[in-house]
């Protein structure tokens, strides 16, 4: 728990920043393919019936 607590325990200085916002943004790393979506229905509890 004390290091979830100090997770806000840095900083970022401009330099970081400025990487940061030069990271590229368009193109997501996560690609959903065909039956992912079933797969993980099949891992995913059912909650109280919702399922």
């Amino acid at each position: 728990m004390i290091d979830n607590i100090n997770v806000f325990d840095f900083t970022l200085t401009d330099e970081d920043m400025t990487k940061i916002a030069g990271l590229e943004k368009s193109t997501s790393i996560f690609q959903r393919q065909p039956g992912m979506m079933d797969n993980f229905a099949k891992w995913v509890p059912d909650v109280d019936g919702q399922k």
